[in-house]
C-alpha cells in the first residue's frame, strides 16, 4: 500500500521536478539573459553601432591597422558616401602606396571631373579572405573596389583565412566566405559568430591599455596610416636578401604558392563575382614592387596569376592594371621590396589617379544619386 503525499514516480516525474527546482530555473534564466547580450554585443559590432564610440578611443595601438578598417566599415554602414567610393583593399603594401586618400581623391577629380570618396581599407598581411568580408560589408554605394594583387596573396593557407570567420581579424561577419570555405571542403560549418574575434579585440584592449584605466582615464590613440619614411629605407644587400627568402621558402616549389593559389584565385574570384553582385566595379590592381632588386626573379609567380587576372577582369566587367611601369619608381622609392616610402608614394598616387580616372563611375557627376 502506497504511503500518502507522494508525488509521479518513474522517469519523467524526476525530469519535470528537476526543472521545477527553483536553483535550476535561476541558471537556466541566466544562461539565457547572457546568450541575449552575446547577441546584443554582435550585433552592436555588425551594425557598426560600436562606433558611437570614437575611433581614437577604439584602436588598441596607433599601429592597429584590423581596428582602424573594422572602424572605418562600422562607420560607413552608419554613414555611407555620398559621392563616388573608391576602396582600396590588400596588405600593408597597399596601405603605404599612396600618400593620403584625400591626395588620391584630388588627383582622380583633377583627371576626371567627379568627386570620389577614398578609402584606404588596407591592413598588414590582409589576404583575400578578410578582404573578401570588406566586400561584403561595405555599403552599397557605387564605386570602385580596388584590389591588390601579387604572388603573397595567393600563398594563404585555408586555415589562415577561416580565422576571419570568427572575426579575427576584422570585426567583420562574412555569410558569403562561409559559404566559400564549406564549397571547398576547407571547414567553416560550425563557424556562425565574431563573438570570438570580438572577445580577442576586447582582451586586446584591455591589455594595451590597463596601465591608463589603473589610473581611471581612456587612452586617445590616433591612427598611423604610413609606417614608413626615406630613414627607414633598407640596404640593397637586406632587401635582396628577402628576395632569396622568398624563392627559398614560400616561392619554392612545393611551398605556399605552389599549394595554395588554386585555393586563393578561387577565393579571388568567388570575391569579384560579389563585388560585381554588390554593385561595384572590380579592379585588380598589381601592387608596387622593386625591380632594381628583385630583378625579374618573381616573373614566374606572375607567369600565373597574372593572365589570370586578367581574364578575371575580363569576365566580371572589371580592370586589371598593372600602373609601376608607369611610375618611373626607382630603389629608393622602396624601405624594402613592396612598401614605398615618401616620393615613391606621390608617384604611385599619381599614376594610380590616372589609371583609375577613365573608369570611376559617373554618378551624377559624382554624387551618389538620392
Amino acid at each position: 500500500m502506497s504511503g500518502g503525499g507522494q508525488g509521479p514516480k518513474g522517469p519523467r516525474a524526476a525530469l519535470w521536478r528537476g526543472l521545477a527546482d527553483p536553483d535550476l530555473l535561476i541558471v537556466a534564466c541566466a544562461l539565457l539573459l547572457a546568450g541575449f547580450c552575446l547577441v546584443g554585443l554582435q550585433w552592436m559590432f555588425t551594425s557598426g553601432r560600436f562606433t558611437v564610440v570614437p575611433e581614437a578611443r577604439f584602436l588598441r595601438a596607433p599601429r592597429d591597422d584590423w581596428g582602424h578598417v573594422s572602424w572605418q566599415i562600422g562607420s560607413l554602414k552608419r554613414h555611407p558616401p555620398k559621392k563616388t567610393a573608391v576602396y582600396l583593399l590588400g596588405g600593408s603594401n597597399v596601405r603605404e602606396c599612396i600618400q593620403t586618400e584625400a591626395s588620391l581623391q584630388q588627383a582622380i577629380a583633377e583627371r576626371s571631373g567627379i568627386d570620389t570618396e577614398v578609402h584606404d581599407l588596407a591592413s598588414t598581411n590582409q589576404h583575400f579572405g578578410e578582404s573578401m568580408a570588406i566586400v561584403e560589408n561595405a555599403p552599397l554605394t557605387p564605386g570602385l573596389m580596388v584590389i591588390g594583387v601579387n604572388q603573397t596573396r595567393f600563398s594563404y593557407d585555408p586555415a589562415s583565412i577561416r580565422l576571419q570567420l570568427q572575426g579575427r581579424e576584422l570585426l567583420l561577419r562574412s555569410p558569403a566566405l562561409r559559404q566559400f570555405t564549406m564549397s571547398q571542403g576547407s571547414g567553416g560549418r560550425f563557424q556562425l559568430t565574431i563573438l570570438p574575434g570580438i572577445a580577442n579585440y576586447v582582451s586586446g584592449w584591455v591589455q594595451k591599455h590597463e596601465k591608463t584605466l589603473a589610473k581611471g582615464r581612456l587612452t586617445v590613440t590616433p591612427y598611423l596610416k604610413n609606417r614608413y619614411t626615406e630613414t627607414q629605407v633598407w640596404s640593397a644587400k637586406r632587401k635582396r636578401s628577402r628576395v632569396d627568402l622568398w624563392l627559398g621558402n614560400r616561392g619554392a616549389p612545393g611551398g605556399d604558392f605552389d599549394k595554395y593559389f588554386e585555393y586563393d584565385a578561387a577565393l579571388l574570384e568567388a570575391m569579384v563575382k560579389l563585388a560585381t553582385e554588390r554593385g561595384f566595379v572590380p579592379v585588380l590592381m598589381e601592387v608596387p614592387q622593386n625591380e632594381e632588386i628583385i630583378r625579374g626573379d618573381f616573373d614566374q609567380y606572375k607567369q600565373v596569376y597574372q593572365p589570370f587576372c586578367e581574364q578575371l577582369a575580363q569576365k566580371y566587367g572589371g580592370y586589371y592594371i598593372d600602373v609601376g611601369e608607369d611610375t618611373g619608381l626607382v630603389n629608393a622609392d622602396f624601405r624594402d621590396l613592396t612598401h614605398l616610402v615618401e616620393p615613391g608614394r606621390a608617384k604611385w598616387t599619381s599614376a594610380l589617379a590616372a589609371a583609375l580616372a577613365p573608369i570611376v563611375p559617373r554618378t551624377n557627376d559624382g554624387e551618389v544619386a538620392p
